[in-house]
């Protein structure tokens, strides 16, 4: 399968919430992605944020919300502790941002139901 954009295709933006652990991968893929432009992380370690996106060239958040607010985000992966993901799933949702999103969905059903509406409403 060729990865190369089409000519008339852009590449789409995309940010990582959570840049430790399985987070790291997140933007190691998309960074060597033809299709995916990676331009910004967010993390509440300051100083492990500052250090991927001085080595990357992109911009770092220490919150999240921030990213959402300044970037205009096709794509956002959340690879945050699970207890976070559907609060922080929502708030992408809402910018109309494609979410990828490290299982658990959410700890309690009835968040999974609501961000799973909230995606549908978005389609």
């Amino acid at each position: 399968m060729n990865s190369t954009p089409h000519p008339s295709q852009k590449k789409l933006r995309y940010g990582v919430i959570g840049v430790k652990g399985i987070g790291r991968r997140h933007f190691q893929t998309v960074r060597d992605h033809k299709q995916c432009d990676l331009v910004a992380v967010a993390d509440i370690d300051e100083a492990l944020a500052r250090k991927v996106t001085n080595d990357l060239g992109i911009t770092s958040y220490t919150d999240y919300r921030h990213m959402l607010e300044k970037e205009s985000l096709d794509i956002v992966s959340i690879a945050t502790p699970h207890n976070l993901h559907g609060s922080i799933g929502l708030d992408c949702l809402e910018t109309g941002a494609h979410v990828l999103m490290e299982k658990p969905l959410a700890v309690r059903v009835s968040e999974a139901d609501l961000l799973i509406e909230t995606a549908k409403k978005k389609e």
